[in-house]
């Protein structure tokens, strides 16, 4: 039983490290804090077109990361509407 106990802390405190070392850091953190608070929840949404090419913005942890601006569709209370934004991804 303590084992089991033991066992689940240790993943849940590492699961908290990795957030910490990876997640939103100053103005990002508090853009999402602020949406959270807010009530919003994280999606996964459809990529309804593609805008522009990728730009290479540099690397991070051996990935290079792209920006591109893309539509989205974003299940609001009203019904689905389609959102223009530029977004950041980690590529090979």
């Amino acid at each position: 039983m303590l084992a089991g106990l033991l066992g689940v802390g240790l993943v849940l405190a590492s699961v908290a490290a990795l957030a910490q070392a990876n997640g939103p850091d100053e103005a990002d953190g508090r853009q999402v804090r602020r949406i959270a608070q807010a009530g919003g929840v994280k999606r996964r949404l459809s990529i309804v077109a593609v805008r522009s090419e990728p730009t290479a913005l540099g690397r991070v942890n051996r990935h290079q990361v792209y920006r591109t601006t893309v539509d989205l569709e974003v299940p609001y209370a009203a019904g689905p509407q389609t959102v223009t934004t530029r977004v950041e991804t980690l590529g090979g």
